[in-house]
């Protein structure tokens, strides 16, 4: 095994360690000798050796490679510890020099105080000239001292920076010896498990090889210095078997009190710009988000400065007007935070630490399965948690769960920061990030065009919007994507593009993350820097749970939790107390996958059922849902905590006094609601996915710096390529006119009736062939942000508009190539005969355009898109009023196709129904139909336009319902 990347130089302080090289022949040695020892077969079930001389070999080579790195490392430090110690000698010297330069000045500062009289020669001076005199000496020899001990000083200052960067150049280079000596370790972990799996596929008894021969290196040397102890790391990990049971209920929660008693005739003011105990440190809160108000026997009053994405809620509803009385009681939810209005004028602020608790969650589909069956567990904040099961064991399920996207149908209690999930979905959505499985996101964007726009649609305060750069560069070299920040994420590696996913979610500092499958189709040395990171966020205090099939690296999370099939659980706990208490010490993990897949778990699970980790958080969410009970009835419409009064001044008066309170109670409410400021409404949404549909347009003609011409050309061809199809037609419409065009009937064959039917043909083509396949193609990214509150709605309406634009550039372009060649129309019903052509034709282009974005929202598959785009195509140019005579039945069926209308209103202003005819007395025959919906009237030419925004119209609103059932049946 050679180790060309980690090869020794004479001098390597701080060169970057990455990965060790796995070139190709290493690759086909270690699947060569798999095959041969598999085939062999090595190792003999007879004999009593259980390894085999390659798996011999590479372990070797790798003990060589850490004497080999021993070797420099004691050279480097053996140096710098000599040099370290000199400095040391010298800092000693010099501060005794400071010591010893400081007691002379004391001693001459003494002595001068009497040397204030007269000397030899000085006896007939005036004394108050021989006092100055003696002045001005003292005070020179006072800034002699000083310059000499401010010199001694600066270099004992000097000397204690250079200790400093000497003993940090001494603990670098441990961390680069450590760091160097794991990356062998893993190398020597991905040869062996590269030349196990093709041993196993070769060798007779399969599963007795797969127990005896494992793919674990040798382990790290004695020498290696100790890794720098973490903060994070020893305050996310709690003593082994007392990670759950000493939990209890808001043992995690910091607890501060504030009095606005103490505070007459002014409110306390929250938001990211607010100081002292109203400080939300969140970039998605306004800088003067709300306030408070005590008003004695009134009860509290909360007065919202600045609408946000993020609340605020009261009691889990949003709050929808700028003022709001509050009766003690009420709990005010925030991110990350919540306010409980104590009865005497306090308030008690709770910061949470991201608990999350699941309570006898059972879930059960339509078809009768259960994909989850009484599964508790108690994840404490700042965590990570590795979800481990065979396929289709309901972990994904239980994401679903937590997110709160299975609603109704998933029975039980999950409670996240003392909220509960089910049922509050809205209040704490923003609280919660998903990283799904596939890879959804933009690949013709860029790494830090990807972050910006998931931020702006994410957090829009102002505060956001001023600190954005930063927090995306902060992102980006938190998760060492800082050299990458300005490629397309198409040229990025595997697990490059893993940690993009993780940061698209982490650009919005979620509480809890969770990933579905974050380590699939990566090496092992990639999975486990996954497996890293994670435990590195979860060291900023974010709860992480992750499912993975990925168990070499388990021992970087704080909890396992194993489920079975029917999402049964039966362990929860420490990773090194999966096997031991599950009695698999000896098989492995593949044994315990095994057990899962086909064992009888009912035991397992009856068990840990009644183990006390799981009673504890049953008991938990149960107290958490039934305070959540509690302030729901307290805080009912009308009653508790919201609305002003008691219950007895409530329950008087006649019914029509309480009729006529609420009509007055709604009238006020809807005129608050209408003063509310707003936070991210409809059109700020659709601006950001308008700027980034655009973008997505402009990538396809860009490429790297250093492309060669070729790619250049074929970039900027797949920009135009709609415009030059739309060009092409326009042509193909020219030469169907014949040498009259579109002024007079041409008796040279041409016919003008065929030339505007080809001209509608391609706008209908053009037009659907901008959007067929765009909603379908990013169905992925357009759920995981509708998941963190984008509308459907914005989305639809952003493709549709950008969209339109182009497919009113492609008309613009093709009536400019008709008349160019052709010449104008003559006749027109409005503007021109040009601008009436070119409005017809944008018009038509437009609805096709709509048309386009409701087959691809409807279509389940690309090739579905393309199935349904191409049959309602052939549709419309069959409907359009000129391929087929419309007589009958086919007439009235024709009214539902949006190029009979076009073709209606383009010859409508064209006076078609005149340059089909011949003229009197030749004996040409009638070169099109005629039809009385092209009368040329003003009138039909604006029921043409009218019908075919009508369509436009219809067919947007069908999109957006069509998109919200897909999402919605894809949560199910």
């Amino acid at each position: 095994m050679v180790h060309w990347r980690l090869r020794s130089r004479a001098t390597r302080p701080y060169t970057p360690v990455g990965a060790v090289y796995y070139g190709p022949f290493a690759r086909f040695a270690d699947w060569y000798h798999g095959r041969r020892d598999g085939r062999a077969p090595l190792p003999d079930p007879e004999l009593v050796e259980r390894s085999t001389p390659t798996r011999d070999y590479l372990a070797e080579r790798t003990r060589d490679a850490y004497e080999h790195e021993y070797l420099w490392y004691e050279r480097d430090r053996a140096r710098v510890a000599e040099e370290l110690a000199s400095t040391s000698i010298r800092i000693r010297q010099t501060r005794e020099r400071v010591t010893t330069v400081r007691a002379e000045q004391q001693r001459n500062v003494l002595e001068d105080a009497g040397r204030l009289g007269r000397r030899a020669g000085e006896w007939v001076t005036d004394p108050r000239v021989v006092k100055g005199r003696r002045r001005a000496e003292q005070a020179w020899r006072n800034r002699q001292a000083q310059a000499a001990i401010a010199a001694v000083v600066a270099e004992a200052e000097a000397l204690e920076a250079h200790r400093a960067r000497l003993e940090d150049d001494l603990a670098r280079r441990a961390a680069v010896a450590r760091a160097r000596v794991t990356r062998l370790r893993e190398h020597c972990s991905q040869r062996l498990s590269a030349y196990r799996r093709t041993l196993l596929r070769y060798h007779p008894e399969t599963g007795w090889a797969s127990v005896v021969i494992d793919a674990v290196p040798p382990d790290l040397p004695g020498w290696l210095p100790p890794a720098s102890p973490a903060p994070s790391r020893a305050v996310r990990r709690p003593v082994a078997g007392a990670r759950t049971a000493s939990r209890r209920p808001g043992a995690l929660r910091d607890v501060a009190v504030m009095d606005l008693a103490a505070l007459p005739g002014s409110a306390l003011t929250f938001g990211s710009a607010a100081s002292g105990p109203g400080l939300l440190a969140d970039p998605a809160v306004p800088g003067r988000f709300f306030a408070l108000h005590w008003q004695g026997d009134a009860g509290y009053v909360l007065h919202v400065l600045e609408k946000a994405d993020i609340g605020p809620y009261v009691e889990g509803r949003a709050v929808t007007s700028r003022t709001l009385p509050l009766r003690p009681g009420a709990t005010i939810g925030l991110a990350g935070t919540s306010l409980q209005l104590l009865p005497d004028g306090r308030v008690e602020r709770v910061t949470d630490k991201g608990r999350l608790v699941v309570g006898d969650l059972n879930h059960v589909r339509r078809d009768g399965k259960s994909l989850l069956t009484n599964v508790s567990f108690a994840q404490p904040g700042g965590t990570v948690t590795a979800v481990i099961g065979p396929s289709g064991a309901g972990k994904t399920s239980l994401f679903s769960a937590i997110l709160g996207e299975l609603g109704e149908t998933a029975k039980g209690s999950i409670v996240f920061d003392d909220r509960p999930v089910i049922g509050r979905t809205e209040e704490i959505r923003h609280l919660m990030g998903f990283v799904p499985q596939s890879e959804d996101f933009h690949p013709a964007l860029t790494v830090d065009q990807a972050l910006t726009f998931a931020d702006r649609l994410r957090n829009s305060s102002p505060g956001a919007r001023a600190s954005r750069a930063g927090r995306v560069l902060g992102i980006c070299e938190r998760l060492h994507l800082e050299e990458r920040q300005h490629k397309r994420i198409q040229t990025l590696s595997g697990g490059e593009r893993k940690r993009l996913s993780i940061a698209l979610e982490l650009i919005k500092h979620p509480r809890l993350i969770m990933l579905d499958e974050p380590t699939s189709g990566l090496d092992t040395g990639l999975d486990g820097e996954v497996m890293e990171i994670l435990a590195d966020v979860a060291g900023t205090g974010c709860t992480v749970a992750v499912t993975t099939h990925a168990v070499e690296h388990l021992d970087a999370a704080d909890n396992v939790l194993v489920v079975g099939p029917e999402g049964r659980v039966v362990f929860f706990g420490p990773p090194a107390d999966v096997l031991g208490t599950l009695g698999f010490e000896e098989e492995g993990y593949s044994g315990l996958m095994n057990w899962l897949r086909t064992g009888d778990l009912a035991m397992a699970a009856s068990a840990y059922a009644d183990s006390p980790a799981a009673k504890e958080a049953r008991d938990e969410a149960r107290h958490a849902m039934a305070q959540q009970n509690r302030h729901i009835r307290a805080g009912g419409p009308g009653s508790g905590p919201l609305g002003g009064g008691n219950a007895e001044t409530r329950g008087r008066g006649s019914a029509l006094d309480r009729l006529g309170a609420g009509v007055s109670r709604l009238i006020r409410d809807a005129g608050q609601r209408a003063a509310l400021p707003r936070g991210r409404n409809l059109w700020a949404e659709t601006a950001v996915l308008v700027h980034r549909q655009a973008s997505l347009l402009l990538a396809r003609g860009r490429t790297e710096l250093d492309a060669r011409l070729t790619e250049r050309f074929k970039a900027l061809l797949q920009l135009l390529a709609p415009f030059l199809i739309a060009g092409a037609g326009a042509v193909l419409a020219a030469l169907a006119a014949g040498k009259g065009g579109l002024r007079s009937y041409s008796a040279s064959g041409g016919s003008p009736t065929a030339a505007l039917s080809f001209l509608v043909t391609v706008c209908v083509l053009t037009g659907q062939a901008l959007t067929y396949s765009d909603i379908v193609s990013e169905v992925g990214v357009i759920r995981r942000e509708c998941r963190t509150g984008c509308r459907p709605v914005s989305v639809i309406l952003a493709k549709w508009l950008v969209f339109s634009l182009m497919a009113a550039v492609q008309a613009a372009l093709v009536t400019l190539v008709f008349v160019l060649w052709r010449g104008a129309p003559v006749s027109s019903v409005a503007v021109g005969g040009t601008a009436d052509l070119f409005i017809g034709l944008a018009a038509m282009a437009v609805a096709a355009v709509s048309v386009g974005l409701l087959v691809s929202a409807r279509a389940a598959r690309l090739e579905q898109a393309v199935g349904l785009a191409t049959g309602v195509a052939l549709i419309q140019v069959a409907l359009n009023g000129v391929t087929i005579g419309l007589k009958g039945p086919t007439n009235w069926i024709g009214y539902i196709a949006p190029s009979r209308w076009g073709m209606a209103a383009l010859a409508s202003s064209t006076n078609l129904n005149s340059l089909a005819r011949p003229p009197a007395g030749t004996a040409a025959q009638m070169s099109g139909h005629s039809d009385r919906m092209w009368a040329h009237t003003q009138g039909h030419w604006l029921v043409g336009l009218t019908m075919l925004g009508l369509f436009s119209v219809l067919c947007v609103i069908l999109a957006v319902l069509a998109l919200k059932v897909r999402l919605r049946k894809s949560e199910r």
